[in-house]
């Protein structure tokens, strides 16, 4: 397994993650009876009857609130690419996991078996396109008294790419500012979604997370990034951010400077100092946006005027000020 696939099964390892992503992500009346306090990791190892092994990327159980409080499990799988032959997998990934769950000890003689959701997570950028049960892959039956006999092996499938930048942001949620990070198509999108993320990551409640979102970041957004050698040498996420922004800093300036020379050549000097002051500029302006809300005029005018020196300075302090004024207090 390649290192996306393994930070991506830490950071879903985490019983938070997995609610904001049921909470976010499936729009359905059932997540709202699911109590989240009893989420716990179900992960076994399978072994068929004909005594090969598999194993699922991640299984979960929880309880699921009612007359009747009942466990519901949770067959988490993760996709980069689309298969076509999905359903067929699920079948042999339901098959194994009741086959587990009818020799558990806990469960009583004649006892029903409970219910096992398959949830095919899709991270890929092409649209989903394989078939969502098993009856899309089947032939029509012959006779239709058949019908009734054909297997669905149907999964739920959560799809991140068909959300929008506004979409995602607005869920306020740490799975959607993953999705975010990861569907980015440019550096505006990029620094948006990375500032969104890294400042959530900051509250307390998500201090476990930061681990694993640390060895995300390093496996799968550095390589994206100019400059990936020395934000690697980072001790942790939080130092990461700070080097970050100074890192971004230069890469959209650097991106503003491109496509001025691309016009012009002369005035070469002139042209990186414009360039640099309007991607500093242009990236404050968007770090602030996203924790802030819209600014007031005052606060554009001021930064569309500072030196280059006056906005690095600036793009540090934004790390530890609690209110938009306290930026601005030694200008």
């Amino acid at each position: 397994m390649i290192a996306y696939d393994l930070a991506y099964k830490r950071l879903f390892s985490h019983a938070q993650l997995v609610r904001e992503l049921l909470v976010g992500f499936v729009q359905q009346a059932w997540v709202r009876r699911l109590d989240f306090d009893s989420l716990d990791r179900a992960n076994p190892q399978f072994v068929s009857d004909d005594l090969r092994e598999r194993t699922h990327d991640l299984v979960w159980r929880v309880r699921l609130r009612g007359a009747q409080p009942a466990w519901l499990f949770l067959a988490l799988e993760f996709q980069s690419r689309v298969d076509a032959h999905m359903p067929l997998r699920v079948l042999t990934y339901l098959g194994l996991q009741y086959q587990h769950l009818a020799r558990t000890p806990a469960l009583g003689a004649g006892e029903p078996l409970p219910p096992v959701l398959p949830i095919v997570l899709y991270s890929g950028r092409r649209r989903w396109t394989a078939p969502e049960s098993l009856e899309g892959l089947l032939a029509a039956p012959a006779d239709a008294a058949l019908a009734p006999y054909r297997p669905q092996a149907r999964y739920l499938l959560i799809e991140p790419g068909r959300y929008g930048e506004h979409e995602l942001a607005g869920l306020q949620n740490v799975a959607a500012d993953l999705f975010r990070v990861e569907h980015s198509r440019d550096a505006g999108q990029l620094e948006r979604a990375l500032n969104g993320l890294l400042w959530r990551l900051t509250r307390v409640e998500y201090a476990e997370l930061r681990p694993a979102f640390e060895q995300w970041f390093r496996a799968v957004i550095l390589p994206r990034l100019p400059g990936s050698e020395r934000l690697a040498a980072a001790r942790d996420l939080m130092e990461m951010r700070t080097m970050l922004v100074e890192n971004l800093y230069e890469w959209v300036a650097q991106k503003s400077l491109e496509a001025r020379q691309q016009g012009r050549q002369e005035g070469r000097q002139e042209g990186e100092e414009i360039g640099r002051q309007e991607g500093k500029a242009q990236m404050l302006l968007s770090l602030l946006q996203a924790r802030f809300g819209e600014l007031p005029a005052w606060a554009q005018s001021c930064i569309s005027q500072a030196s280059v020196q006056q906005l690095e300075r600036w793009g540090v302090r934004l790390l530890s000020i609690e209110r938009l004024e306290e930026l601005f207090e030694d200008s």
